[in-house]
């Protein structure tokens, strides 16, 4: 069983110049009742991944 919870959020300058006050809105009250966790913009294989704002890439048809 995973250990770690890793929050995972988008990669700058999205995360920076957008979404990084809410994401911190969000993930600091949980982050106070959490053993160990980690703000990060990469998943980890095993662990439990919370993704925020998932931006899919569409490709042209």
């Amino acid at each position: 069983m995973p250990e770690k919870i890793y929050f995972v959020v988008p990669e700058p300058p999205a995360y920076l110049s957008l979404y990084r006050n809410v994401i911190s809105g969000i993930v600091g009250p949980i982050r106070n009742y959490l053993p160990e966790s980690t703000v990060s913009v990469d998943s980890v294989p095993g662990a439990i991944n919370v993704h925020f704002f998932n931006e899919a890439v569409l490709s042209n048809p």
